[in-house]
Formats: structure tokens, C-alpha cells, sequence
């Protein structure tokens, strides 16, 4: 007797997810971005060695120095860790996980269930595979979200630029 096996390629990276599309709203899923975390953690890891060895082995103790340099040891573990648990890995309670448009409209979602409807200002700059997306809610609350490329993937990100022109 023969076994009915179907094989799985576990080495092909995972599909990016697709823009879904329900009369006139485009909803865009983030996933996370590894590849960017992985990049940014080590640049970040650098940054605060670095500064900590400084301030420990460099600079004389209790001197100015020292504590610029202890300073830029917390600022950079600080903003490594944010950089990469909230715009890499979508891991916080504040983490955009998905953007749907409609009409003139953009609304995030936040990790934790939350939704804030970008109403007025609506804005974005987009860099090399960074996109920041700005805007105001109704209730005139600035909101400033950035979007990496790798959470969305080439083809994903390309249509949420084109839809954004469009509420531009």
C-alpha cells in the first residue's frame, strides 16, 4: 500500500500577502519583516557596544564624557528595540497590522484592535523601501505611522503607493 504524502517546500520563502479589495476599499495586511528586524538589530547592537565601551573603557570615569556616551548606550537600546519590535516584527499594542483606503479615507488597525481613520493631512514620503505615512484623525489627533517594504512585499507595496496617490 502506497502513501498519499505531499511534500512541502519548507526552504521557499513565505507569500507575501495580497491586497484584498471589497467596493473600493484596499486592505493591506503588514506582516513581519525579518529581514529588516535582523538588519536593524544588529545595527542597533553595534551602536550600543560601542557606546558602552566608550563610556567604560575610553572615557574616565565620573567625567562628561562618560556620561554622553552612557547616555547614547540607553538611547540606542532604547531605539533599537522600538525600531524593531514596533516597525519590524508588529509586536506592540500600538503596531499597525493592517491599512484598508476608501474613498479619501485610510484606516489603521492597530495590534491591539484599535482603528484610526486618517481623515484630514493625509500625507506620505516614501524612501528607498520605507514608506511614512502621516495624517490627522477627526478629532485632530496627528498620527505618524512608517511602513517597511518587507512587511507588505514588492507587489503589495507598490499598490498601497499607487492607492495613496490616489487619497493624496
Amino acid at each position: 500500500m502506497e502513501s498519499d504524502e505531499s511534500t512541502v517546500n519548507t526552504d521557499a520563502p513565505p507569500e507575501a500577502p495580497k491586497p484584498q479589495s471589497r467596493r473600493g476599499t484596499k486592505s493591506f495586511d503588514l506582516g513581519p519583516d525579518n529581514r529588516g528586524a535582523t538588519i536593524n538589530g544588529v545595527l542597533y547592537a553595534v551602536y550600543a557596544a560601542v557606546s558602552v565601551y566608550v563610556a567604560a573603557v575610553v572615557a574616565e570615569p565620573n567625567s562628561t564624557w562618560f556620561y554622553v556616551f552612557y547616555f547614547l548606550f540607553f538611547l540606542a537600546a532604547f531605539q533599537g528595540f522600538t525600531v524593531v519590535a514596533r516597525h519590524c516584527l508588529h509586536l506592540t499594542p500600538k503596531a499597525p497590522v493592517r491599512i484598508e483606503i476608501e474613498g479619501k479615507k485610510v484606516r489603521l488597525t492597530t495590534r491591539k484592535g484599535d482603528q484610526l481613520d486618517l481623515t484630514r493631512d493625509l500625507d506620505y514620503t516614501r524612501r528607498k523601501d520605507i514608506l511614512v505615512l502621516q495624517g490627522r484623525t477627526h478629532d485632530n489627533q496627528k498620527v505618524s505611522e512608517v511602513i517597511r517594504k518587507g512587511a507588505l512585499g514588492e507587489e503589495a507595496f507598490e499598490a498601497l503607493i499607487t492607492a495613496l496617490k490616489r487619497v493624496r
